[in-house]
């Protein structure tokens, strides 16, 4: 478990790559709460594209996508959010899960 409050941590740093490796690291982790709610939130990273594909593409890797509780709605009703970033993030997450598959 410690590797998986690393990634916690990491989910929350100021610093990209870090959130990029904590989407990553806590894909395997999706069935787990506290794992699952940071999981909701860096796809929609909203200083980060990077953050989004690479959590989104871990997720995939993984296979736990439905795991993570609700991403794949949220990331629809984000969509059509009123803030461009946020609707920009969840596009580009759902884009990634269709092209990764096939």
């Amino acid at each position: 478990m410690s590797r998986m409050r690393a990634a916690l941590d990491g989910a929350s740093s100021p610093m990209w790559l870090r959130r990029v490796r904590a989407g990553q690291q806590l894909a395997p982790f999706a069935d787990v709460p506290a794992a699952a709610e940071a999981l909701v939130g860096l796809p929609l990273d909203p200083e980060d594209t990077a953050v989004t594909l690479q959590t989104a593409e871990g997720l995939m890797r993984v296979g736990t996508v439905d795991s993570a509780p609700g991403l794949a709605e949220v990331c629809g009703q984000l969509a059509v959010d009123r803030e461009a970033d946020v609707r920009r993030g969840a596009t580009q997450v759902l884009a990634c899960w269709v092209e990764i598959a096939r």
